[in-house]
């Protein structure tokens, strides 16, 4: 099949290969596959499965979408005065879980 992607590894060793039209959402997987050389401890199947567990961003909830958010920015200058003592915060971390 036309056309066909050839994956090897930093040290230029073959490591996989793709055959067809690879669209970004399909490519971004194999690559980092064969650039982080974990076709030598697990199956793609596997890895692909990991990668869109723990890398995949979550939409943001609707109920997010309506909050007025003020920039911090604004906020450590002082531009922002407010007699409310309620606050909120939504912090998205990019650690990833063990295991």
């Amino acid at each position: 099949m036309y056309p066909t992607t050839l994956f090897m590894n930093k040290s230029f060793n073959f490591s996989m290969l793709a055959q067809g039209y690879l669209e970004t959402n399909k490519l971004e997987p194999m690559l980092v596959f064969t650039l982080e050389n974990a076709f030598r401890t697990s199956s793609f199947d596997d890895f692909k499965a990991c990668l869109k567990k723990h890398f995949t961003i979550p939409p943001i909830p609707e109920k997010y979408k309506k909050v007025k958010w003020i920039e911090p920015v604004k906020v450590f200058n002082g531009d922002v005065k407010s007699k409310k003592k309620h606050w909120c915060s939504f912090i998205q971390s990019g650690a990833i879980p063990a295991g």
